[in-house]
């Protein structure tokens, strides 16, 4: 056989060949004050249409285009897998899944290829969402704006894993490794023998055994909430657009701020303090004593200005809860400040509030974070009193503060972060609502402002995302 054949025998193969693509969604740090482009996958136009856009730059390579016997290029991507960011390491988790692929953005992924596809799609008229032309919604919140590339595919058919079979891919041997993320367990374990890079993905069809399976299988696909953008969506998120004080000094992700308010409210409401601890309890399985009399400090310094350096060392040397290492670490230990302090006779309340920040002070040579100070803290000035440790998070990064939590236990061998609980805010928000309603206890005018700020960071990270775009639509509109 000639190397001519050989060749011609070898593209034809490689044209014939199907790939599944996974394409991660919400990864990077664009996303985390902006709107990933790719919200439209998991939304139809006002057409009924579905379109994709691929991660991170709305292009594919080369090798998933093709040419068919028109001469149009078109793909050999035969599914689309959209999927979570990876954690634990080595796992993604399966999100949906598009099929019945046409290329819309041809060209390559480059520099120059962005810019020349971006000049391709400055009007695309006729893609709308909520009759909002796809050009005109801002998907840059902070930063500066730039051109965009907004479809890469148009989908026949777009598909949401059905909640009760989540499915895992991961690079581990062991399926049984264990996870911080509770619903891991019922999971369906897929051992990939690929690498899972940061990057976007893809394997040969022929080659995916059970992942083409699962693929192909109706039962572990619905597409009921594959809708065009409504009024039922967009009242959902409604509220969050409300005028409030923080929106107006935009201060609506001030930490500060929101640590403020929660001191606030607590401090001057006997009756909403007693109640939160009670929610603190039920929450958590806990038994704090919401009957004590209880103190509530804000900016609680770990090291007291009234105490001289040998008082304060000699504390610490007669402290038996710490050993001899923390000790050391405390004496040497700049001043922190705690979120939130609660104390009683019998009980110490920690709380570290976080919004977009992750966890601070990590000092990798001692193995700790504030965490792990501000518990070693509470140790010190324990006498005999239970010590209970919250972080205040919103929904979307929960996962994010989990893993860190996990980074941290896994090199110190206290776990002082895993003593740790984390309260949402969509749960603080629950509870302060369940305020609005008894009068006597709430005579505020700012209470409102206060409920409309804490509700703008209770939703999942996939519900963040969609709600940026509601926003982002209803903005384009008045504009």
């Amino acid at each position: 056989m000639s190397d001519n054949v050989v060749k011609r025998k070898n593209k034809k193969e490689e044209n014939e060949q199907e790939y599944i693509f996974i394409n991660k969604m919400y990864t990077g740090t664009f996303t985390e004050n902006n709107i990933g482009h790719e919200i439209i996958n998991f939304f139809k136009t006002d057409k009924n249409e579905s379109y994709i856009y691929i991660v991170p730059h709305g292009c594919i390579s080369e090798e998933y285009k093709k040419t068919n016997k028109d001469g149009e290029t078109t793909t050999n991507i035969k599914y689309i897998l959209f999927t979570s960011k990876i954690y634990d390491g080595n796992k993604i988790k399966i999100l949906g899944k598009a099929e019945g692929l046409k290329l819309i953005n041809k060209y390559n992924d480059s520099p120059e290829g962005r810019k020349a596809a971006c000049k391709k799609q400055e009007k695309l008229n006729d893609i709308q969402y909520y009759n909002t032309t796809i050009n005109n919604i801002e998907f840059i919140v902070h930063g500066e704006k730039n051109e965009d590339v907004y479809v890469t595919f148009k989908a026949d058919k777009v598909f949401k894993l059905k909640e009760d079979k989540p499915i895992i891919i991961s690079m581990n041997e062991n399926k049984n490794q264990k996870s911080f993320y509770s619903d891991d367990e019922n999971a369906t374990i897929i051992k990939c023998n690929w690498r899972i890079g940061h990057q976007n993905t893809s394997l040969k069809l022929n080659e995916a055994g059970e992942l083409k399976d699962i693929i192909e299988n109706p039962d572990y696909w619905d597409d009921t909430d594959i809708v065009p953008i409504n009024e039922k969506i967009t009242n959902k998120y409604s509220n969050t657009n409300q005028f409030n004080f923080l929106k107006l000094i935009l201060k609506e992700d001030d930490e500060t701020i929101f640590t403020n308010m929660f001191y606030y409210y607590l401090k001057n409401n006997d009756k909403m303090l007693k109640q939160f601890i009670e929610f603190l309890n039920e929450k958590n399985n806990l038994m704090i004593d919401s009957n004590m009399e209880m103190k509530i400090e804000r900016e609680k310094p770990t090291r007291n200005s009234n105490t001289d350096a040998d008082e304060r060392n000699k504390q610490i040397d007669e402290c038996e809860s710490l050993s001899h290492k923390e000790k050391e670490d405390l004496k040497s230990q700049k001043t922190k400040y705690i979120d939130l302090w609660i104390d009683s006779e019998k009980d110490i309340i920690i709380i570290e509030n976080k919004i977009h920040s992750g966890l601070n002070g990590i000092d990798k040579e001692k193995e700790l974070s504030q965490l792990d100070t501000y518990y070693q803290y509470a140790i010190l000035n324990q006498n005999n009193r239970n010590i209970y440790a919250f972080i205040f998070v919103p929904n979307y990064n929960e996962e994010k503060i989990k893993k860190e939590k996990e980074k941290i236990n896994k090199t110190n061998s206290k776990n002082y972060g895993g003593k740790y609980k984390i309260i949402t805010y969509g749960e603080l928000y629950e509870f302060f609502k369940s305020f609005k309603k008894e009068t006597k206890y709430i005579e505020d005018k700012y209470y409102d402002d206060f409920l409309n700020a804490i509700s703008k960071h209770k939703y999942m990270p996939s519900e963040e995302m969609e709600r940026r775009f509601v926003l982002a639509i209803q903005n384009a509109k008045t504009e």
